[in-house]
């Protein structure tokens, strides 16, 4: 369990800063899917576990969780483009009335 939990503070530290901006590079290249956001779902998911274990250096507690809450504006962000998504595919001309 220590070493995973040790996997998973290294893999949050590298993601911490990897995916700072993510979502503005990722709404300009390509439309979200579902597995993004099941992987984003996951990530929450991980961090979440790591910040329950409190095997974090006390000081790293805030970054965590402004981590976390980034990462669920970020699937909030995600879940509501698939949302709207059929809507868009479907119908491209009265999308933007939707929309605004």
């Amino acid at each position: 369990m220590s070493k995973t939990i040790a996997k998973q503070h290294s893999d949050i530290n590298t993601a911490k800063f990897d995916s700072i901006g993510s979502h503005e590079k990722k709404s300009c290249e390509s439309s979200y899917t579902l597995a993004d956001a099941e992987q984003k779902a996951s990530d929450i998911s991980n961090i979440a576990l790591y910040l329950n274990s409190g095997a974090y250096p006390e000081h790293l507690g805030h970054d965590l969780m402004d981590h976390l809450q980034s990462e669920i504006e970020d699937l909030q962000s995600i879940i509501g483009y698939l949302r709207i998504l059929p809507l868009i595919q479907c119908n491209p001309l009265e999308s933007s009335e939707v929309l605004n």
